[in-house]
């Protein structure tokens, strides 16, 4: 009786045993499962789930991957459309203002050059217009290179640069903020 306890015993241990390797064999792909859609959760798609049995996880690990290679390649076209959509904004900027304003100028200094030998006083006025039309175009021009890459982050860290550009603004604006 007391040998059967302890071949049961034994049997029991070795059971629980082999029960848990399975188990681990089990959650250890289910696991690498998780951390990889939660690494592809975060947008980090670098790292493929690496699974390459047959059964039904890694079918799921496989089928993740996939959606995986999907998703960065959407979140890729959506930054080139992103980028392009800022391009377009950037040329319709540009043309609506600054090169409507240089085609103004262009107008004036030639309507002053016509005018230089018969009407000097409205010649001056053309080439003062033209000279306002310049100064405008100049700063518009300051305006949209500040709005793609403001200078100020080369050397500073955000809050300072953030608090200097509002300074700037508020200068050419006249519009006071509050920060």
């Amino acid at each position: 009786p007391r040998l059967v306890g302890w071949i049961t015993l034994g049997v029991l241990l070795a059971l629980t045993a082999l029960a848990y390797a399975r188990v681990r064999r089990l959650l250890r792909p289910l696991d690498q499962i998780r951390d990889g859609a939660q690494r592809f959760g975060r947008g980090d798609f670098s790292q493929p789930i690496r699974d390459t049995s047959t059964d039904e996880i890694g079918q799921l690990a496989s089928h993740l991957n996939s959606v995986s290679q999907q998703l960065h390649s959407l979140f890729s076209t959506r930054q080139q459309l992103t980028a392009l959509e800022e391009r377009n904004r950037l040329a319709r900027d540009l043309h609506d203002s600054v090169k409507q304003q240089a085609f103004a100028i262009s107008m004036n200094l030639g309507t002053a050059q016509l005018l230089w030998e018969k009407n000097p006083q409205e010649a001056r006025a053309k080439l003062q217009t033209a000279i306002e039309l310049a100064n405008q175009t100049q700063h518009e021009l300051t305006s949209l290179i500040q709005t793609l890459r403001p200078a100020q982050l080369e050397s500073q860290t955000l809050l300072p640069a953030l608090r200097e550009h509002l300074q700037t603004w508020e200068a050419q604006t006249k519009i006071l903020t509050l920060y």
